[in-house]
């Protein structure tokens, strides 16, 4: 297999896969390192887009309310929403000092 890639591929490539594992790595740290609370799902935002292909595809903005240790009282982004989420479902998530509207979801609640 001969791949002939120009320099303008591999440095799409090299940004996307740094991407994904900056993503990765941070949600380790905060699974590892985080300070545990609960939380609500709050609002859900949609966004669809359509390629050059005509093809379309939706992703999903998952908000969640939570108190921090020091009893503040934060709306952040999931950093890992999970599908079947719905707005007013309970969650316990983990989150970094600095970083509390970076949360991690780390299971959903009955």
């Amino acid at each position: 297999m001969n791949l002939d890639l120009d320099p303008f591929s591999i440095a799409i490539l090299l940004i996307v896969g740094g991407g994904f594992l900056y993503a990765f790595f941070y949600i380790w740290r905060v699974k590892r390192n985080g300070i545990e609370a609960e939380g609500y799902i709050s609002r859900i935002v949609e966004h669809e887009s359509i390629d050059s292909d005509g093809m379309t595809s939706v992703t999903y903005d998952v908000f969640v309310v939570y108190t921090t240790q020091e009893g503040r009282q934060v709306e952040g982004e999931l950093s890992n929403p999970k599908n079947r989420l719905s707005v007013g479902d309970r969650i316990q998530l983990k989150y970094l000092p600095g970083k509390e509207k970076n949360p991690v979801l780390t299971k959903t609640l009955q």
